[in-house]
């Protein structure tokens, strides 16, 4: 996410609605009001650089679309690559940086989960260099689980 974040955790309780703006009804907006449940807080940091963090994020209960994509716009750290609501300015990364790492899926039948590989590291792309670890991603992981 875009901008220095000084919590190691955050709770975001806006609603989230569909943007009734001309020519914006692609996008959904904050409500104005507060929604039934928060997303729960983001507790993994990685520090990549002076501007932006690498933060776990787990949605709440709901469907809504781009609902972590509005609610860290809202508290001002929009993900790093999302030009749209970043209100069209971030346009230098070569994609949203923006990464589905674990997924969890309760059917009537069976609990899916799927692990898929982080392609935020050294290892995968040079370019990404922590500075500082607050939390590790596998721990954070497990206590979400």
């Amino acid at each position: 996410v875009r901008g220095h974040v000084s919590q190691s955790r955050m709770t975001i309780r806006y609603a989230i609605g569909k943007n009734t703006t001309e020519g914006m009804t692609h996008m959904m907006c904050i409500d104005g009001t507060e929604g039934e449940r928060p997303p729960r807080p983001p507790r993994h940091q990685d520090r990549l650089g002076w501007t932006c963090w690498r933060a776990a994020l787990r949605r709440g209960t709901g469907r809504r679309t781009h609902q972590l994509r509005v609610h860290c716009s809202a508290v001002g750290h929009p993900i790093v690559g999302d030009f749209t609501y970043s209100h069209k300015k971030d346009s230098g990364p070569y994609r949203m940086m923006l990464h589905a790492y674990y997924l969890r899926i309760p059917t009537g039948k069976e609990l899916i989960e799927v692990c898929a590989p982080d392609p935020f590291v050294t290892a995968m792309d040079s370019n990404w260099v922590p500075h500082r670890v607050a939390h590790r991603l596998e721990e954070t992981i497990q206590e979400l689980k």
